[in-house]
Order: C-alpha cells, then structure tokens, then sequence
C-alpha cells in the first residue's frame, strides 16, 4: 500500500465540513464512557490498587513536601494529582461562595472525594487523548479515518477501564499520542520549533510514568524521515532530533526536580524495576544491606509458562488484545502494523514502530497486565482506522462511506459492548460497601474478624467506625476468640480466599446473617485478570450482578 491511500494528502489544511458533528459525537461518547461510574467502589478506598499510595503522595505535596521517597511513578505524576486537586477543591468552593478547604481537612472528612477528584484528571486526560487523536488523524489522514480512529478509542474498553483510575495510564497514554502528533510536525517542518515541541512532549510522557521515554521512537522517525535526503552522521543523527533528545531530558527534569538526587527514591525504582525485569536488573540492598525477602504472589496464569521466554507476548495477544480491544480488532493487529511499515507515511510507520516496540518491551517482563498496553492504544487505532479505510477504497469510492461505516460498526460492536457493560457494573455498589454499610448499622462496638485476606488487603470490606476489628486465634474455637462477628471475603482472584470448609466446620457456632453475592442473578462466565487486585471483570460482564468480591457476615453464637 502506498501514501496515496489517505484521503487527503497529510499536512494538508483540512476541515470538518459535514462530519464535524459525527466528531463532535465522538468525543461525547467519549466523555460520557470515562466520566460514567467514575466512583467504582467509593468509599471503599481499595477498589482500584496502588490508587491509595498515590493520594498520599498528594497530601506530601499539599503539606509543602515535594522530594517524594516513593517513586514507583515519576514525581511530576503526583505533583501534577495536587495541583489539580487543588483547583477543583478551589472552583468548588467557589461555585458555593465559601472557603476553600485544606486537602488535608478534605482528607480527614470525605476521603472519596479525593479519589473521585484524582479519578476526574485521568477521565480528562482520556477524553482529551481521543480530541488529540481527532485531530492528528483528520489533518493527517483525513475526516473518515478520524472518525474511525477517534471512535476505536472512544469506546475501548482498556483505555474507558484507565480513564477510571487515580494512576497515571490515561495521561501517559495522552502524553504519547502528543509524540505521535509532534512526530507529523517535525516530518513535515523539521526545524528547531518542532524539536523542541518533540522533546518536551517526550519528557513530559516520561514524567507521568517510565517507561513514556519509549515516545522518543516515533520522533526518532519523524526526524529521519525528514533527514532522507542528508548522508552520513547527518543521516544518522540529525540536528532536529539532537535537540528534541536534549530538550527530552531538560523537561523530565524540569518535571522532577528532586528526583535525580533522592537516593531512597532510587532504591525504590530499583525495587520495582527489578520485579517487572528480574533477569536484567539487580534488586537494591537496601541501606541497612541484606537480600530482599521473598514474597509470595499471585502469581501469571499457568499457560504462560508453556510459550517460555515468549509467555508475557503471548497474554498480551491472548488476553489483552483479545478483550482489551475486540476479537476482530486483535486479529487484524498484525496485519495492520505490516500495512503501517509498507505504507510510505510518517505517521503510519511511526505508530507501527511504536506497537511493536511498546509489545516487546512490555512483553519482556513476566509481570502481565493488560492495562500495560493501553498506552500503546492511539497509535494501534489510527493504524486500523487507516487500513480499514484504504481496503474499502480499493472497493470503489461510491460505496466507500456505507462500507467504511459497517465495517466501522463490526470492528467495534465488542468493545463498545464491553465498554458499557463496564460502566454500569462500576456505577454500582460494591458488595464491601455494602458490608461496610451493614457493619455500620448492626454492629456498632462490635468485634469483627476478617477472614479470607491473601497477601493483599484489596479484597477486605472496610470496618466503619465503632467496629473493633480483632484476630481469629488459630486453632482456638471461634467461641473463644472474643469475636461477635466474622465476616469472609472470596473470590476467583488471589487476594480473598476463604479456607474450605470455613463455615461447615463451624456450622454451629456461626450463623449466616446477610451474603452479598455478586453474582446472584448473573448468568454467562465472568473474565477477571488474574494478576490484577481488581474485582471488575473485564469481559463475561453477564456473569456478575456487582463489583466486589462474595462477602458473607456470620454471628458467633
């Protein structure tokens, strides 16, 4: 396939015309499937892991605090959840003609409203991805390739999934969609304004999470494509991108002031790099010396192991392709970066580079998650939304609009589906909130005992005031152990499991008093990921009636 495939010639000034509304469309569904269900699991504050660490590094910030000793993510990700804090905490306060509160009161009072508030900036962020995306693709490939890109996105299931979460995903995903954009930039007007432009959008990427510098490869293109016709070391190395890689390097900086020079913060990014790359990178001492404790985890699902070195590419292909983007849309993957490499335009080649770079690094760790692809999403959609088109138009342009539109409505049926049924499911109440709530008005100055809790405390119902939680003693009868309540958690993932037979054993000490089951009701076979403390499916939505794991609360007689 050649560049004569686009629809208009790229860079060229273009207009939405008729399809400005159908655009305008598309970023609604777009806002509307990322803002839907923005609460999922409040106030319970474990719906979503890792949610909680980040809060409390906005809370250093907000106490004046900014050299943060846990970096699992860069720095600027939590500054950046502050700043934005603040100003909705301010216009807030505003619209209601009072005070602004202090996060710190915020924290104290109505801890979910910070989460819901942090949760707001990804829902922002990923509706702001599918804007950019709009227009890159339109000034670049044309309306209808647009369109189709922009509503691929919109409606992906992976990437509404990140746009729910208090983590940095949905702006590392924006953030690279801005490398793919700066990437046309500099192809078409190489020159020192692009490369800065380029630069910033690379460091600004890595800021928000690691492994973001990966969107140096598609400015990488861009500056080579513009430096086709140069030899030697201006070939290899030309002065656009020398420039795009300094300024790279000065905006993560500029970002992460602290970073380079906290040692702790180091160790810890060591720390995590050696659990997602334990063959090629060496876990840190510590200060105090001694090899790291050995934990005990879930653990990847079994059949990885079968395909080897290949076994986190092949759940990639297997799991998060197949549900994070559709059946027919993780078929047509291959074939579509092929068509990108074969095409002869920047930015096709640019995004095919970028997925399968993206795939490999990703798939070098055994650490297998689907959300590790969702960046790579925007450039995966404009490479399908761009073959698709051009094989319709090998059908003849007087049908090319209805054929491109029911293909459209084919390749994206699944994950619109899925997307859907994800919202309504994460509007609902989680069963720990409804055990909490139960808690709350029948067990006031009780002592409960939480059963069921694997190595993780996500699956756990949180105790509301007033409720001593105490410890079953092992081996003692439950009589005996000054408990008035028990209360189990269970479920497919890992993290709650109750021991068999709990209950029959104590069949006549405990009594059954409420069980919140999140799939009575349901029907078909829920799809949980198995790595993933997370306990909203994400496919087989058919099979579960809540979010939540299955919480049953018995009375010691």
């Amino acid at each position: 396939m050649t560049s004569s495939s686009p629809a208009t010639p790229p860079g060229a000034p273009t207009r939405w015309g008729p399809l400005g509304g159908l655009a305008w469309g598309v970023l609604a569904v777009a806002a509307g499937l990322r803002f839907w269900g923005l609460d999922l699991g409040l106030p319970h504050l474990e719906a979503r892991p890792d949610e909680t660490e980040t809060l409390r590094l906005t809370l250093e910030a907000a106490a004046g605090r900014f050299d943060f000793d846990w970096a699992i993510y860069p720095h600027a990700y939590a500054t950046l959840q502050w700043a934005w804090a603040e100003a909705v905490l301010a216009l807030g306060a505003l619209v209601q003609g009072e005070p602004a509160p202090a996060m710190s009161e915020v924290w104290q009072r109505e801890p979910a409203r910070l989460y819901a508030i942090g949760r707001g900036l990804s829902a922002v962020a990923g509706t702001g991805t599918v804007a950019l995306l709009l227009g890159l693709v339109r000034r670049e490939l044309g309306g209808r390739v647009a369109l189709v890109a922009g509503l691929w996105l919109a409606v992906n299931v992976l990437h509404v999934r990140e746009s729910h979460s208090l983590k940095p995903d949905a702006l590392l995903t924006l953030g690279l969609t801005a490398c793919l954009a700066a990437t046309a930039a500099m192809a078409r007007r190489p020159g020192a304004r692009s490369a800065v432009v380029a630069g910033v959008a690379v460091g600004a990427a890595g800021a928000m999470k690691y492994n973001g510098v990966l969107g140096a490869l598609p400015v990488a293109v861009g500056a080579w494509w513009a430096a086709a016709g140069q030899r030697g070391l201006r070939r290899l190395l030309p002065a656009p991108l020398l420039l795009a890689g300094v300024c790279a390097v000065a905006a993560f900086w500029l970002f992460n002031p602290f970073l380079p020079f906290n040692e702790e913060a180091h160790d810890v990014v060591l720390s995590n790099l050696h659990a997602v790359f334990p063959e090629w990178i060496d876990h840190p001492a510590g200060r105090a010396g001694g090899a790291p404790v050995p934990i005990e985890g879930p653990g990847a699902p079994a059949w990885i192991a079968a395909y080897g070195a290949w076994g986190a590419l092949a759940y990639h292909c297997a799991f998060s392709l197949w549900y994070g983007v559709g059946g027919i849309a993780a078929l047509a993957t291959p074939i579509a970066i092929v068509w990108g490499f074969c095409s002869r335009q920047v930015l096709l080649v640019a995004c095919a580079a970028l997925v399968v770079v993206w795939f490999i690094v990703t798939s070098t760790s055994p650490v297998a998650l689907s959300r590790y692809i969702t960046p790579a999403l925007p450039a995966l959609a404009i490479l399908q939304a761009a073959g698709l088109y051009a094989g319709v138009q090998r059908l003849g342009p007087r049908r090319a609009g209805l054929v491109l539109a029911c293909a459209a409505i084919l390749l994206l049926a699944q994950p619109l589906v899925a997307s859907v049924r994800f919202d309504a499911l994460a509007a609902r109440t989680d069963t720990r909130v409804l055990a909490m709530d139960w808690l709350a008005a029948n067990a006031v100055g009780a002592r409960v005992a939480v059963v069921g809790t694997r190595f993780w405390h996500y699956g756990e119902p949180r105790l509301p005031a007033g409720v001593r939680r105490v410890p079953l003693r092992s081996g003692a009868p439950v009589e005996r152990s000054g408990v008035d309540f028990v209360v189990t958690h269970d479920h497919e993932l890992f993290w709650s499991s109750v021991p068999s037979g709990f209950a029959t054993g104590r069949a006549s000490r405990l009594e059954l008093l409420v069980d919140f089951d999140p799939r009575v009701g349901g029907e078909g076979v829920a799809v949980f990921e198995a790595n993933d403390a997370f306990y909203l499916p994400i496919a087989g939505f058919g099979g579960v009636t809540l979010p939540g794991p299955r919480v049953q609360i018995y009375r010691v007689r």
